[in-house]
C-alpha cells in the first residue's frame, strides 16, 4: 500500500499547498492519476520525477514537470560513507 499512500499525499499536500515542487523517485505508473488530478486542479505545483536505475515509465515521464534517469554510477557516487 506504500504506492497508495504515497499518491493520496502527492494529490493531498498539493492541494492544501504544502509544497510547490514534489520529487518523486519512482516509476510507478500508478502515481500518474494524482498527478493528472493535481495539475488539473493547481496548475502552478510541479512534480518532477526521478527514475531508479533500469527503470522508466513512459506515461510518467510524460505526466510529471521534469524527469531524471537516476544511474547505478550516480548511487555509488552519493553513497555516504562512515
Amino acid at each position: 500500500m506504500t504506492d497508495v499512500h504515497i499518491a493520496v499525499d502527492v494529490l493531498a499536500d498539493g492541494l492544501l499547498d504544502r509544497y510547490d515542487v514534489a520529487i518523486l523517485i519512482t516509476a510507478d505508473s500508478d502515481l500518474v492519476p494524482p498527478i493528472r488530478k493535481l495539475n488539473k486542479f493547481k496548475p502552478n505545483k510541479r512534480i518532477l520525477i526521478i527514475f531508479p536505475p533500469n527503470r522508466f515509465a513512459a506515461v510518467l515521464k510524460s505526466t510529471a514537470h521534469g524527469v531524471y534517469q537516476f544511474r547505478l554510477a550516480d548511487l555509488a557516487k552519493h553513497q555516504i560513507r562512515l
